[in-house]
């Protein structure tokens, strides 16, 4: 029998143990001539299909039908089709071998966290997510979620089901910090910021459609109809992206909401720039009830704020960190006080319009006039 009509009929991965006498011949034969070469034990393929990925996947499969593939090659299968992979992780019980291209690991998997790949065995994705954690952090986790392959529920349920396993303390640490589902490392430190800062009344990820397409707003506060875009860390590296994001925030705008966009150096280095100016956007919303209780420093801010209503400016020098409104709800009257842009935006009074209305018997935080905001040249 000839190689070419063995592959045919058996192939292209061939496992000696599962062939007859004859085959076996034939098989040593093109192995000799380097026709076919060996990946695991036993378990040949022909020589142009040695480095590819999906034949060394199902050679797994044909050496060890119950072992599992994990790891970045199972969130390649599962959930993160793009996912560069160098190493394929096999996890099995017994002995292990090693093989180039071939990472082993001595592990029980669970049975409700493996799923199927026609005969391969592959950790599902929420398993494969928390195996990457290790090696690329919370990515894993914001990938897995925007993929919308596993929920938050089924992570939990994924580490729980495999309480021993090394690294179970930073894996669930980055599961608390994921509660309110982030998409990107980005979004992850948005998410942090709000919650940091008290700022309630928003929903990450919020699905709408405009003119029959299906949009995600990052963070969306529904009542305000205020839309927060983060762009992430490499987002201007991908073409298709930038262009996408500038179609759904004009798609936005037409459909009623307010866009505000931040970058991730913002959200690293100008923390107080980011909040101070979501402040001052639901400070302008009738229905504003982003705080459910004051945050940190309102008192400072408020002082700030009556100072800046008296005429006081900045030099235009001062740094973007002090940049945009700064606006706390106050304790006493329930109400926004917002305060006045360093230069070079300064503020330009209209006569005596406030806040509202303050109650009986009490001191309002800020008694200055209301102002628009003009940019000084």
């Amino acid at each position: 029998m000839k190689i070419d009509t063995l592959l045919v009929a058996a192939g292209p991965v061939l496992h000696r143990a599962s062939l007859s006498a004859a085959q076996q011949r034939t098989l040593t034969s093109a192995h000799a001539a380097g026709r076919v070469v060996r990946l695991l034990p036993g378990t040949y393929v022909p020589r142009e299909l040695a480095d590819d990925f999906a034949t060394k996947v199902k050679a797994v499969a044909a050496w060890s039908p119950p072992a599992v593939i994990v790891g970045a090659a199972a969130a390649r299968m599962t959930f993160w089709p793009g996912l560069p992979v160098d190493v394929i992780d096999v996890a099995r019980i017994g002995r292990v071998p090693t093989a180039p291209g071939y990472r082993f690991s001595r592990r029980a998997i669970d049975a409700e966290h493996v799923v199927f790949a026609g005969d391969v065995r592959v950790a599902a994705p929420a398993l494969a997510a928390i195996d990457l954690v290790e090696q690329m952090g919370g990515d894993a986790i914001d990938a897995c979620l925007r993929s919308r392959r596993a929920r938050l529920a089924d992570l939990w349920a994924a580490v729980q089901a495999h309480p021993n396993r090394a690294g179970n303390v930073e894996i669930e640490r980055l599961l608390r910090d994921s509660r309110d589902k982030p998409w990107s490392a980005a979004e992850r430190r948005g998410h942090r910021l709000l919650r940091q800062h008290r700022i309630r009344g928003w929903k990450a990820n919020h699905e709408v459609w405009v003119a029959g397409r299906q949009y995600f707003i990052d963070v969306a506060f529904l009542h305000a109809r205020l839309a927060i875009e983060i762009d992430g860390r490499f987002h201007e590296d991908d073409q298709d992206v930038f262009e996408e994001d500038r179609l759904r925030q004009n798609a936005l705008v037409r459909a009623g909401w307010r866009v505000l966009r931040f970058t991730y150096a913002m959200l690293v280095n100008h923390p107080d720039y980011v909040v101070a100016i979501i402040l001052a956007a639901l400070a302008g919303s009738p229905s504003c009830t982003a705080l459910a209780s004051p945050a940190p420093g309102y008192r400072r801010l408020a002082r700030r704020s009556r100072a800046a209503a008296a005429g006081a400016t900045r030099t235009s020098n001062e740094s973007l960190a002090g940049w945009g409104s700064r606006c706390r709800r106050s304790p006493r009257t329930g109400r926004v006080s917002q305060g006045v842009s360093p230069s070079p935006w300064r503020p330009v009074h209209h006569g005596t319009g406030s806040l509202g209305e303050r109650p009986a018997g009490r001191r309002r935080v800020s008694d200055q006039p209301s102002a628009s905001w003009t940019m000084v040249v």
